[in-house]
């Protein structure tokens, strides 16, 4: 299976930011003023090759817990239910999801699944990014990558969830379901199981 990292190209600020949902990438998105999940399309990629490229990695297991909190937040609001449907769709659960049957759903689906579930790992390109930037220190990895690109404006926090910490969330089976399922994120990125 090849899956082709979607890939978002910023010329204002000569960087390509390879997207991870759910690891601040509508922040990012909306800070580089990039739409969408991939804009590269038809590109010369000789022209782009001078650009400092980057991404943005989350903890597997306190991923998962913030988009289990979107469905509980889009359930709540009513707004977005499309993109809830279509994410209950591809797990094959129901809108009113229970945390465990989510851990479940997500235990058992695959990498050609909705990009929201997909590991990390095959989000990004096969050679190395220039700068991977960690969820748990998102400030301090964008102002490393502001150093590296002068005029880059500080990063504009959107779409933040508020759940508890990851950590409350787990059993110790569920844990071990996502240590399962994204056991190449866990081991490629250096995460340890709560």
């Amino acid at each position: 299976m090849v899956i082709r990292p979607y890939r978002l190209i910023a010329d204002k600020f000569g960087l390509i930011y390879y997207t991870t949902p759910k690891a601040a990438c509508t922040s990012i998105r909306k800070t580089l003023g990039v739409h969408g999940q991939s804009n590269d399309r038809g590109r010369n990629l000789d022209e782009i090759a001078h650009y400092l490229s980057f991404t943005a990695v989350r903890n597997p297991w306190d991923r998962i817990v913030s988009l289990y909190s979107d469905f509980v937040h889009i359930r709540g609001t009513g707004t977005h239910v499309s993109k809830l449907k279509r994410l209950c769709n591809n797990l094959d659960v129901g809108l009113d999801v229970s945390w465990p049957e989510f851990v479940r759903a997500i235990g058992e689906s695959t990498e050609d699944s909705n990009i929201h579930y997909r590991s990390q790992y095959l989000l990004h390109p096969v050679e190395p990014v220039d700068l991977l930037i960690r969820f748990e220190n998102l400030l301090a990895g964008w102002d490393r990558l502001r150093v590296l690109r002068p005029g880059l404006p500080e990063l504009r926090h959107n779409n933040k969830t508020g759940h508890d910490p990851f950590e409350a969330y787990y059993t110790v089976g569920q844990a071990e379901v996502i240590a399962e399922r994204y056991g190449t994120d866990i081991a490629k990125y250096g995460y340890v199981s709560p």
